[in-house]
Parts: structure tokens; sequence; C-alpha cells
């Protein structure tokens, strides 16, 4: 059987060292599970800009296709 004074120590600091753990436990769930929505939203909003700029330079590429068709109908 333990001794009353070991377990009065145990349960003095053990509790407060349980709370305080879990505490952290929770706190650091809280905190990944908002860092992943915010790395949804940052991944979709690359996507959105990825997809702009292909457009874009889609159609940069076709007027260059254009001006190059102008300019060698010019120079023959």
């Amino acid at each position: 059987m333990m001794d009353p004074g070991v377990l009065v120590i145990l349960l003095l600091f053990g509790t407060p060292l349980v709370l305080i753990v879990g505490a952290f436990v929770i706190i650091g769930l809280i905190i990944m599970k908002s860092g992943s929505k915010k790395g949804t939203a940052l991944s979709a909003d690359e996507a959105r800009i990825m997809q702009e700029l292909h457009q874009g330079l889609s159609k940069l590429e076709k007027r260059i296709e254009n001006l190059e068709t102008i300019f060698i109908e010019q120079k023959q």
C-alpha cells in the first residue's frame, strides 16, 4: 500500500500536471485543425490564380501567333 504522504503529493502535483498537458494537447489540435482550413483555402486560391495565368498565357500565345502571321505576310 502507498504511503498517504506520497498519495497526497501525487494528487497535488499530478492532477494539475494532467490538466495542463491535456490543455496543451487540445490547443494543439485546435491549431492544427484551423491551420488545415487555411491550407485548403490557400491551395484553392492558388489553383484559381494558376488557372487565370494559364488562360492569360494561352491568349498571349494566340496573339503572338497572329502577329507572326501578319509579320510574315508583310515580308512577302
